[in-house]
């Protein structure tokens, strides 16, 4: 027993030691802090009234017939993906002259939106209905969905520009309702 009692003594006065040792040892330099990341300069996010404004101007200026203003609505870069599925628009020529071609094909063409886009950071939602009629007086469209809208900020805060577009809507009730239309070289 007693020899058991000494080596745990000679075992925690070792230990003792090592630690004594330990601390008296030089410590290593210490290491500069890493800096903080560098703070990022992002614009501000477009107000939830120009993203209103942007959203209104979207559907109206195509219901007008408006192309240019319709076209000047985009941020330079963009993505226009109507309906969700279809390979993203991403040149303004392009848009440009699909609301000219598009104008054409209709006596009247009306897309609404149906109350008031819901907007969050810089992004919105609404829902939306499109009427309109064909040029030769044969196909009547109507149908619903939902587009989302993602904005950048242009010149300010107050000036929202679309940098993406997504619309949702079963894109096979506007292709039945124009079927009987699209023999005619118009659509």
């Amino acid at each position: 027993m007693r020899c058991l009692l000494s080596l745990l003594l000679l075992m925690a006065a070792a230990r003792a030691a090592t630690a004594a040792a330990a601390a008296a040892a030089p410590q290593p330099p210490a290491t500069p802090a890493t800096p903080p990341p560098k703070a990022t300069t992002t614009a501000p996010s477009p107000t939830a009234d120009a993203m209103q404004a942007a959203v209104r101007a979207y559907f109206e200026s195509q219901s007008v017939r408006n192309c240019s203003q319709f076209a000047s609505l985009f941020a330079p870069e963009f993505e226009l993906i109507d309906p969700v599925g279809s390979p993203p628009v991403t040149n303004l020529t392009v848009v440009q002259q699909s609301c000219v071609g598009g104008g054409k094909a209709f006596q009247y063409l009306y897309l609404q939106p149906v109350g008031t886009a819901k907007v969050w950071a810089s992004a919105a939602a609404v829902d939306f209905f499109v009427q309109g009629l064909s040029a030769d007086g044969k196909c009547k469209l109507h149908f619903a969905g939902i587009d989302t809208f993602e904005f950048v900020t242009g010149a300010s805060s107050s000036e929202a520009l679309i940098s993406k577009v997504v619309g949702y809507y079963n894109a096979s009730i506007p292709q039945h309702q124009m079927q009987p239309c699209s023999g005619s070289g118009m659509l």
